[in-house]
């Protein structure tokens, strides 16, 4: 079995059981890498709805869908819900709010763990078995 389409560039597989991540993270590396000295700002909120249908072929049946995940802290909120809507169709839904607010520098470790926190969580996949008639 093979993927086809634009599910050979999402999934992959072994044998009739395949796995597509949650989301395409886009959360920037070279953030969770940055050692910091000085003080920093997020100086505009940030507010962020995503909302993607995902309609699978009729071939693919869901085994597995990972669990509701959230965050919240003085840094803001992140929150990630996947349901099943239809036979092949699921729906996820993102809530991202980063707050306008200053930090002090011993800090901002602290936000590098949230932002890991959420990058591990968007890497976690979707169970698909699918056959072949």
């Amino acid at each position: 079995l093979q993927a086809t389409g634009k599910l050979r560039y999402y999934a992959n597989g072994i044998g009739d059981i395949w796995m597509i991540p949650i989301l395409p993270s886009t959360l920037p590396i070279e953030i969770l890498q940055t050692k910091r000295e000085t003080p920093f700002q997020i100086s505009d909120e940030f507010n962020g709805l995503d909302i993607m249908i995902i309609q699978l072929p009729s071939m693919c049946q869901v085994i597995e869908i990972p669990e509701d995940f959230s965050i919240t802290n003085t840094f803001g909120t992140y929150s990630c819900k996947i349901r099943k809507q239809a036979q092949n169709e699921l729906i996820v839904v993102r809530e991202v709010r980063i707050n306008s607010i200053s930090f002090a520098a011993n800090e901002f470790e602290q936000f590098q763990e949230m932002l890991k926190k959420i990058k591990l969580h968007e890497k976690r996949k979707i169970s698909l078995k699918v056959s072949v008639h």
